[in-house]
């Protein structure tokens, strides 16, 4: 058989040229939903306001509360998101040299540019990950947790088991969303304990690294719940990022939801290297994990990769949002996986088909991060609606449209027919919601209605908004409304709704 022999792409050439596309992506790209929903977050907690109690929110607060100091030192909202995604690109290298670190442990005669280039060329990794949300900082977090578990199993000191355990609790302070990979995480060392067992080997250093693990991962989030309590926002706080999320994505029916097909479908249609080189190296790991030396260090790695991987896809599919940002977790674990395909190679024209198609996909990358849809659209409409308010005025401009710098007419200020009415569903069949925010919403319109309305979609229009659309006018600008200046105040106790 021959041996392999790697060819040696200009990769300086290919790093730069691609970290020049993404910073100028960063800059002129349209806004995504999210990273303005965030930010806005970030800066009503500088200006005063608690996250769950005074405004919508359903994600875990650290990025918020880390991100406030520097939100509110800027004045241009431009200026603003090209920092974040700038601080996300910075995650993005992480991620990438962290997935190299393990690739150089697990593989290390793989040239790892190889499978990074698969996973920098995935334009849903990119785009997702320079997103300004909590999923990138968490990625990271996950990622480093994952690498020092892996160099724990490859016989590190009992510090990389605790160090694991640290890394994967601030992933989950980070987002909630993190749990998943921790608990897969300890169901392979369970797993690798069972077998062990079964070999007669000694599992003792194994269970005490798992259990310094475990309880190394529960001090960040201890640290979350313990602020939250402090702030006296527990109750609510628990209640929008657990039974409501539970309910929101895993049992309610909307017809916004879509299935994990259709999202599995588009990364593999815009990264079809990956996914095949991954789906073969998978085969290949479960092939030698049966027929070869399972239980040998190099294969429990390998085994719980494998294991991570395919219990996150499986999980993803009961997900009725699986949304673009839930795969920056899952595919750096097909890189991983990608290079198990790379190693076996050796007879010199497959692998010269495999790295000339990995060489092609930075193309598509680059092509889809140019002619990506421009910001111009809503800078016009945060300019305008900035332009023509005071930082005492409320507005109700939902995501991604939202300037930022100005507070909310509601408390349900996203998506708001959608979460308003699952909201409602949930109190219902479980009546534990901590208070009333619907009435909350309709008290905090009459209080301070709102000068500008923009009416983007259906499941962003206001609350009752039919009852209130005869105070506004449209502006220039199409779908956003304007209070007249002669409008009054609606009746007392319009829109309340009976206290649950």
């Amino acid at each position: 058989m021959k041996r392999a022999v790697w060819t040696k792409p200009p990769w300086g050439a290919i790093w730069l040229l691609t970290g020049i596309i993404v910073v100028w992506h960063c800059w002129f790209s349209s806004y995504n939903h999210d990273e303005i929903e965030h930010l806005h977050a970030s800066w009503l907690i500088s200006s005063g306001e608690l996250p769950f109690r005074d405004f919508l929110e359903q994600h875990h607060p650290t990025l918020w509360f880390l991100a406030a100091p520097v939100v509110v030192r800027f004045e241009s909202v431009q200026h603003l998101i090209f920092a974040a995604r700038v601080f996300d690109t910075v995650c993005l290298v992480g991620v990438l040299w962290l997935v190299q670190r393990l690739l150089r442990r697990l593989y290390p005669e793989v040239p790892w540019q190889f499978p990074i280039l698969l996973l920098l060329s995935s334009f849903l990794f990119v785009r997702s990950t320079l997103e300004f949300r909590p999923d990138a900082l968490m990625n990271v977090a996950l990622y480093a947790g994952f690498l020092h578990w892996i160099a724990f199993l490859q016989g590190g000191r009992f510090l990389r088991a605790i160090l694991s355990g640290v890394f994967f609790g601030c992933a989950v302070a980070v987002l909630q969303k993190a749990i998943v990979v921790l608990g897969l995480v300890g169901l392979s060392g369970l797993f690798l304990v069972g077998a062990r067992l079964w070999t007669r080997q000694q599992v003792k250093r194994l269970l005490l690294g798992g259990t310094s693990l475990l309880a190394a991962s529960a001090i960040a989030p201890a640290a979350l719940f313990l602020a939250m309590r402090s702030l006296g926002i527990f109750n609510e706080f628990w209640f929008w990022n657990y039974p409501f999320n539970r309910f929101f994505y895993l049992q309610a029916h909307l017809p916004q939801h879509f299935s994990a097909a259709r999202a599995i479908g588009l990364s593999i249609l815009l990264s079809p290297v990956l996914w095949m080189v991954a789906a073969i190296g998978a085969r290949l790991c479960v092939r030698d994990l049966i027929f070869g030396d399972r239980f040998s260090t190099r294969n429990e790695c390998r085994l719980t990769v494998l294991w991570v991987a395919a219990g996150y896809l499986g999980l993803l599919c009961l997900n009725r949002f699986p949304l673009d940002q839930y795969f920056i977790v899952l595919l750096p674990f097909l890189a991983l996986l990608a290079a198990d395909a790379f190693r076996s190679l050796r007879e010199r024209p497959q692998l010269l088909l495999v790295e000339r198609a990995t060489l092609c996909m930075p193309v598509v990358l680059v092509a889809l991060l140019v002619v990506y849809p421009s910001n111009g659209e809503q800078r016009s409409v945060q300019a305008f609606v900035l332009g023509r308010t005071t930082a005492d005025q409320s507005i109700f401009v939902p995501p991604a449209f939202n300037p930022i710098f100005r507070r909310d007419a509601a408390y349900f200020w996203y998506n708001v027919d959608l979460i308003r009415g699952a909201y409602e569903d949930s109190c219902r069949q479980t009546q534990s919601c901590p208070d009333n925010k619907i009435a909350l919403d309709a008290q905090r319109w009459e209080d301070s209605p709102p000068v500008f309305v923009l009416l983007e979609l259906p499941v962003c229009l206001p609350y009752r908004w039919s009852s209130r659309e005869s105070f506004y006018h449209p502006t220039e600008i199409p779908g956003l409304w304007e209070r007249a200046k002669t409008a009054g105040i609606a009746p007392p106790g319009e829109g309340l709704a009976p206290t649950q």
